[in-house]
């Protein structure tokens, strides 16, 4: 009986009574018609009319099971509106209310279908249209498959019994333990749930995964209230709370421009209308604020950066704020605010003692997850490739080592670039930049633009180019140029009904469209593939801007990079001024565009190097006595420049590098600037400059060690790959390290072999990175630590290797730079003792004092950070080790105090995991020479 347990739980029933009064008149009808005119009917067509009325009424039944006919995932994904369901038109009509929206909801039924269409809105990838199963529902890439538990910058000390580890302990984790210096990044998830007052800021570079974050957190606790038996969220321990996604970018744009405040109602109103426009969610509108606080929620606030009017930002943080201090009052209720690093900066729009935490690059062995992980679903998909997905994978995995000339481990921490990188791969090889790696995803994402069509009574498949009948270049041009109008901020020629948006809006659309095409019905196609096909530029809903009650659609890139880089290609037409009076007018929505807009002009097949020089000037400056803040960070990206520039025109050097080195070296030691500013600035120099005495050793007087000499700086990544490029595995570096007793006194014996029989051993060991032989340093590819920093300290180096390098140094002095300083070759390199690194860091007098300080002083805490990078900095990373010329000894050594822990040579009489030696083993090796 369950058959009839279900009719009655259906619609069927209720339709019917609703339609059983026409279904009786038509029975009547057909009886009077039949009574009256019955007689004259021939006895020969009364069958065929008794067959008529019965097979009508068949129908009619018929009809009402259909229409209530439960639809599949499927179909409910088909039927979303900002895909499939609105035909190419100017402006948006009158809502039409139907009678199954006009009846009553009730409160956990229109919860439910809110808590589902976030389900579907999130479950694919935010780059789902890159994935080539875009098109297929059930073989659609979920987020939550591929989705990577990210870290933040902030470290915080190991514990195994934490939740939500991603990986099991790895070798080099129990020699960290055994060290007894232990620790990890604290996750973004673990931060959010244990900061304090339930709030908290979260940043990041472009392209490190906020808004992914934002998405797969939303998800997950949708997922987790419709179905508790779902998965758990693993470093989630308290119970699900309902997700609401704000676009503060969005919010920003129905604010109206005379506004002077920010408040709460103003995103209550937010919330609610953006519900309202939804019709899976509009039933809930008028209940979620209610809900919310009764019961706690999980505010996402996502994108401050994206508010491209500057004036607004400060309201949009009152607005938050205010909101905040309304709905705080659950003690579940959890708040988030993300930005770009870059765009927070500025005081007038950060949120009031607000906790800040910066996401982290992805580590070496987040990329190989990644990477391993999306050609393994691949070939779940299509099993016939899994052989070609191994392939790919493995060309993938070498691509982003640091040997790999292309030198895409530079861009490859970062999520965004990641995925696209995987797609481009998938038909292309990857090329040298970030600019060229978007140049090629666009391409592919225009080619497989495709809508199926009814052509001629059947479904084909028709790419937009065919079916608009115009050329790559004329798409192109106006993509680039619809990308940049918003990112510019729009403003439509008459101003007839608002004001300027940075939103792709269908006005902005449709009158680029008429410059470039000037076709009515080519336009009307082009929007109707952005309205119902998988492609580059796709419907994403409504707004309701200032001013206004009516709706407006509007239409996004896969993601905001994208936008960045179609706008690159429009501003690369354009002088070079023109692009530092943009900087100037919002210079953290452009920075990203104009290093896009170098990396075109450098990288193409036809680099610009004239114009190049014409965005150097712009950039830079040479005799300004007070630049402004603005001025710093303008010459900040002219070293970014120069540093493609260099790549590119090696052998033609740029007339302004000397004016911007120089500058550089004021904006690190002297600006204004944040001193993470200004470490991040320090990168940047290093990557086009290098000091003159990096390989120069220095006399250490005073000492029992005769012709004592110390190198200025600790071993940086540069000098360190010398040796892993030469004959690094050769014995004899690897045998008879000198030995110490515990008083510090050299002993008659060596270390032997033991050197050597520890290189052989971790050689064998898997979890280490071996390449042809060679043991790379432990954060080889770390972007915080790794050769892609040339002039930071080399670090994850244990004590055997340290010792091995001096041998190395010693056997090849006269080849090396650091035989061509005026030294004539030593008796002796090793690492140092104790007491010969004291007496180089200026001695002990006073006790606890920093190298730097002189006799009888000891710096105060406050004022570390102009003398060295320590924690208290809040870099969270090593820094070149030329950055803090103020922290030098009194003997002029560097980083003596800070960036790194380092090696000694003394024997310690303890065991750690095989190494004997003093200190830590996140160390560097300075070399004391004899």
């Amino acid at each position: 009986m369950n058959w009839l347990k279900d009719l009655f739980k259906s619609k069927f029933l209720e339709t019917l009574a609703g339609k059983l009064t026409a279904i009786l008149a038509f029975a009547i009808i057909l009886v009077v018609i039949l009574a009256i005119f019955g007689s004259q009917i021939e006895d020969r067509w009364l069958p065929l009319v008794y067959i008529v009325a019965i097979a009508a009424m068949g129908i009619f039944t018929y009809e009402v099971f259909a229409q209530n006919k439960p639809q599949s995932r499927e179909q409910l994904e088909k039927e979303k509106p900002q895909e499939n369901s609105i035909e190419p038109q100017r402006d948006i009509p009158p809502d039409i209310e139907t009678q199954d929206s006009q009846r009553d909801v009730s409160p956990p039924e229109a919860k439910s279908r809110y808590l589902n269409e976030l389900v579907l809105e999130y479950t694919p990838l935010s780059l789902s249209v890159l994935d080539v199963h875009s098109g297929d529902i059930k073989g659609r890439l979920a987020l939550e498959e591929i989705y990577i538990s990210l870290n933040t910058t902030t470290q915080i000390e190991k514990d195994d019994s934490r939740r939500g580890r991603v990986r099991e302990k790895s070798k080099e984790d129990e020699v960290l333990a055994q060290l007894g210096r232990e620790s990890e990044p604290l996750a973004v998830l673990d931060a959010m749930e244990k900061t304090s007052d339930r709030r908290m800021v979260l940043l990041g570079k472009p392209g490190t995964g906020k808004s992914t974050f934002v998405r797969y957190l939303a998800l997950r606790m949708a997922q987790l209230l419709v179905d508790p038996k779902a998965n758990p969220l693993e470093g989630w321990s308290e119970q699900p709370l309902l997700p609401v996604a704000i676009s503060l970018g969005r919010f920003a744009e129905e604010i109206p421009l005379d506004t002077k405040c920010g408040t709460a109602k103003m995103l209550e109103a937010f919330i609610q209308s953006t519900l309202e426009r939804n019709d899976q969610m509009k039933d809930f509108a008028p209940l979620i604020l209610d809900y919310l606080r009764k019961e706690g929620g999980l505010f996402l606030f996502d994108g401050l950066d994206e508010v491209a009017n500057l004036d607004l930002r400060p309201i949009v943080v009152q607005a938050v704020e205010s909101f905040v201090s309304t709905y705080k009052g659950h003690p579940k209720s959890r708040f988030l605010v993300t930005c770009r690093t870059y765009s927070y900066e500025d005081e007038r729009w950060k949120l009031t003692n607000w906790p800040v935490h910066e996401l982290a690059l992805l580590a070496p062995w987040q990329i190989d997850w990644f990477i391993d992980t999306w050609y393994k679903l691949h070939g779940k998909l299509e099993p016939k490739r899994q052989k070609e997905f191994e392939g790919k994978r493995s060309k993938l995995l070498s691509a982003v080592q640091p040997g790999d000339p292309r030198r895409l481990y530079e861009i490859a921490p970062f999520p965004i670039i990641l995925t696209v990188m995987a797609i481009v791969h998938a038909a292309h090889e990857l090329p040298d930049s970030r600019a060229l790696v978007y140049e090629r995803c666009v391409e592919i994402l225009l080619e497989k633009w495709q809508l199926a069509r009814s052509i001629q009574g059947s479904e084909e498949t028709r790419s937009i180019l065919a079916e608009m009948d115009v050329s790559a270049s004329q798409i192109y041009s106006a993509l680039y140029e619809i990308a940049y109008e918003a990112h510019k901020g729009f403003e439509k020629e008459d101003k007839r009904d608002d004001a300027s948006t940075s939103l792709i809006t269908e006005g902005l659309v449709v009158q680029v469209l008429h410059d470039q095409i000037g076709d009515r019905t080519k336009e009307d196609i082009f929007l109707e593939y952005c309205q119902k096909a998988n492609g580059l530029l796709m419907l994403r809903g409504t707004i309701i801007p200032p001013g206004t009650t009516k709706p407006r659609r509007y239409y996004t890139l896969p993601h905001l990079t994208f936008e960045e880089y179609l706008a690159s290609r429009c501003l690369k037409g354009k002088d070079t001024e023109h692009a530092r009076e943009l900087f100037n007018d919002g210079e953290d929505r452009w920075r990203e565009t104009i290093k896009f807009m170098a990396e075109f002009l450098c990288f193409s097949n036809d680099p610009n190097r004239d114009k190049m020089n014409g965005l150097l000037e712009a950039f830079s400056f040479t005799t300004l006595d007070n630049p402004s803040a603005l001025d710093w960070r303008a010459l900040w990206l002219a070293g970014e420049l120069l540093a493609y520039y260099r790549r590119r025109f090696s052998s033609k050097p740029s007339v302004h590098e000397p004016a911007i080195v120089k500058n550089l070296h004021r904006l690190i030691h002297d600006s204004p600037l944040s001193i993470r500013d200004r470490a991040e600035a320090a990168d940047v120099l290093d990557q086009i400059w290098e000091p003159e005495d990096l390989f120069k050793f220095l006399p250490i007087p005073g000492t029992p060690t005769p012709n004592l000499h110390m190198g200025k700086y600790p071993i940086t990544n540069l000098q360190y790959e010398r040796f892993l490029k030469s004959d690094f595995g050769n014995k004899k570096y690897w045998v008879d390290f000198p030995k110490f007793d515990e008083n510090s006194q050299p002993m008659n014996e060596t270390w032997g072999e033991e050197g050597w029989k520890w290189l052989q051993k971790e050689l064998q060991d898997k979890d280490y990175d071996i390449q042809e032989g060679v043991l790379l340093p432990r954060y080889w590819r770390d972007p915080r630590f790794g050769v892609s920093r040339r002039n930071a300290p080399v670090v994850g180096i244990s004590w055997y290797e340290a010792s091995a390098y001096c041998r190395w140094l010693l056997e090849n002095w006269d080849t090396l730079e650091e035989g061509k300083q005026g030294l004539s070759k030593p008796q002796l390199v090793r690492l140092p003792i104790d007491t010969e690194w004291t007496s180089a860091a200026g001695g002990e007098d006073p006790k606890e004092r920093y190298a730097w300080d002189k006799k009888g002083t000891v710096t105060k805490t406050e004022d570390i950070v102009r003398y060295a990078n320590t924690a208290e900095s809040g870099i969270n990373r090593t820094t070149p080790v030329w950055m803090y010329p103020q922290g030098e000894s009194s003997y002029h050594v560097m980083d003596m105090s800070g960036n790194v822990w380092e090696w000694q040579t003394n024997y310690s009489g303890e065991e750690y995991g095989g190494q004997k030696a003093l200190s830590n083993y996140l160390k560097t090796s300075k070399i004391g020479m004899i």
